[in-house]
């Protein structure tokens, strides 16, 4: 029986109320997403967009 892997407290894992960092941490789904399906694309590219601007909503 192999043991569940532990959970360090020092593994900086991305703060739940901060969405640049989630979508940072997930970009190669976010970006297959954007390109794989039209309906939510643009959403998923609008999210890639406010995380490279830092968090700023570019109203382009």
């Amino acid at each position: 029986m192999s043991k569940a892997p532990s959970i360090n407290p020092n593994d900086e894992a991305p703060s739940p109320d901060d969405p640049v960092e989630i979508i940072e941490e997930n970009r190669e789904l976010f970006e297959r997403v954007a390109a794989a399906d039209v309906t939510i694309s643009d959403r998923v590219q609008r999210a890639l967009d406010y995380a490279d601007n830092g968090g700023e909503i570019d109203d382009e």
